[in-house]
């Protein structure tokens, strides 16, 4: 039985947005191991994947299980290695077997490819770091092999990313620097994400909740959008997610630019103001 084809590491490096990094000479701090951390993000975000709700890619191989379920409301799981080959039960039918070949294909692929893409992102780190400061990662006998690229990257924030009570402080003082709707609303998004992202980096992770309730008091601080507050406090506990939040504020945001552009032109381009 033939088995899908699968592209080689080198074939996944090769197709990343950003196929080389360049290396940190020395030791490492936070703002290193967080630019090297977002390319690996993004590369990882280019390969297709159904996992983790099909949108992101294979995002969530270097991002921390709770912080890819808050951007994105699905768990990302990597599913188990299916063996050499698919279990036909004594005296399937034709159609039985077909369909067990077909499933064993599709985890086979999806198995393999996040193996893979894990190895391509391995293999940057390796040449993103000095050696010397990946050493704690390395087995004698095996190597990198029994270590993720989440691990490693994990790894090398608690070493050499030192983030204290001041720095956690000051991040949950950008999260809460006002916005107005005169900047895109990407802009509120990316300031929410940014902090989840560092205190997940300083081991203090910041719940869905959190999050949602700080950018929900920056957009009803505006002025411009109550109705559509009201709008979300009423929607089931269920629904509250980072994802149906950006989409609901998005579609606000994108009604009062509308709104404000017909009020312009009644009263003449040169007047148009958005806020």
């Amino acid at each position: 039985m033939s088995t899908p084809s699968i592209p080689t590491v080198d074939d996944i490096v090769n197709s990343f947005p950003e196929p080389s990094i360049s290396s940190i000479s020395g030791e490492p701090n936070y703002a290193d191991i967080k630019r090297v951390h977002d390319t690996l993000k993004n590369n990882a975000t280019s390969v297709p994947s159904t996992l983790g709700g099909g949108a992101h890619g294979h995002l969530g191989l270097i991002m921390n299980d709770a912080t890819y379920q808050t951007l994105t409301n699905n768990p990302f799981v990597i599913p188990a290695n299916p063996g050499n080959g698919p279990v036909i039960a004594a005296n399937s039918t034709q159609a039985q077997i077909g369909a067990a070949t077909r499933q064993y294909n599709q985890l086979y692929k999806c198995f393999h490819t996040c193996t893979r893409v894990d190895l391509a992102l391995k293999q940057q780190i390796i040449q993103a770091f000095d050696s010397t400061y990946l050493e704690s990662q390395k087995d004698p006998n095996t190597g990198y092999n029994n270590v993720s690229a989440l691990g490693m990257i994990t790894e090398l924030y608690d070493l050499y990313g030192a983030i204290d009570a001041v720095d956690l402080e000051n991040n949950a003082m950008r999260m809460k620097t006002p916005w107005q709707p005169t900047s895109p609303i990407t802009v509120l998004f990316k300031q929410i994400e940014d902090g989840l992202n560092f205190a997940t980096a300083g081991n203090q992770p910041i719940s869905v909740e959190q999050s949602i309730n700080t950018a929900y008091l920056l957009i009803f601080a505006t002025g411009h959008f109550s109705e559509e507050c009201k709008q979300w406090n009423a929607k089931p506990p269920v629904q509250k997610t980072w994802p149906n939040f950006k989409r609901h504020f998005t579609k606000a945001y994108k009604d009062l630019k509308a709104m404000h552009k017909l009020q312009a032109s009644l009263r003449g381009p040169a007047r148009y103001k958005l806020c």
